[in-house]
């Protein structure tokens, strides 16, 4: 009879743990499980489904902030929840996953990224446009990207420095082999005739290398930039290649 009770007890104090994690508020779990470079306001919710008014992450600040775990995922032996904001009136929606062999990822990730976004974050690329990201799976290992499977759009491209107007719209097709990531790189229209192909290696080396033409309707500026790029072949196309580490 003791040993019955003892399970009961046992199971009731089980119940009651779980009960207060699930309907932890969300200010509270925030406060005890988030790293110090996450912080949110305005919370509403809790541990399990939530939202924010706005936060920072690594000092980025977003809005709209809005969280639901994915209890099920356990099972799969991974912890996972689906995530959505707002970066700049920008709207993001993805799935993060942290698998219990301690690789990270990013499923089912949609974001369109209006003009202006990528100067403020990344000037070092010294490029802009309309970017349209559809990634069905992006995996971390060893902090660095292992797998990666999608498409990214870029719309009105346009190369600081080297013209004032955007030069065409482009498509990346990801892939992920078994030696590396693969993209094909293709213009939809514009003023320059692209097809490339990107490589990005477990060694963390990359390369992206094609073939570039002008068309009728490339300005003469970017004309004289292609001839940098020497000789074209019988069809107007110059090779042209990029590679390093990342």
């Amino acid at each position: 009879m003791k040993s019955f009770y003892k399970k009961v007890s046992l199971i009731s104090f089980i119940t009651f743990i779980c009960g207060i994690i699930i309907f932890l508020p969300a200010k509270v779990s925030n406060e005890w499980f988030l790293p110090n470079s996450i912080e949110f306001y305005g919370t509403k919710g809790t541990l399990w489904r939530g939202s924010a008014q706005e936060g920072l992450v690594s000092k980025i600040y977003i809005q709209n902030i809005e969280w639901e775990f994915l209890v099920s995922k356990l099972f799969e032996r991974q912890f996972a929840l689906n995530a959505s904001f707002s970066l700049l009136e920008n709207p993001i929606k993805m799935r993060i996953s942290r698998h219990f062999n301690g690789d990270f990822s990013i499923s089912n990730s949609k974001a369109n990224l209006q003009n202006g976004i990528v100067p403020i974050f990344f000037p070092e690329l010294g490029i802009d446009g309309d970017i349209n990201i559809n990634l069905s799976n992006l995996v971390f290992a060893d902090d660095f990207i292992s797998q990666a499977n999608g498409t990214i759009s870029v719309n009105n491209f346009l190369i600081l420095g080297l013209s004032s107007t955007p030069i065409g719209n482009y498509v990346i097709t990801i892939n992920t082999k078994n030696n590396g990531i693969y993209g094909d790189i293709k213009s939809i229209d514009g003023e320059l005739d692209v097809d490339a192909s990107l490589r990005i290696a477990p060694d963390r080396t990359y390369y992206i290398i094609g073939l570039v033409a002008s068309k009728a309707n490339t300005n003469l500026y970017i004309k004289e930039i292609l001839k940098f790029l020497g000789t074209p072949n019988a069809l107007g196309q110059r090779e042209f290649r990029f590679e390093g580490s990342l």
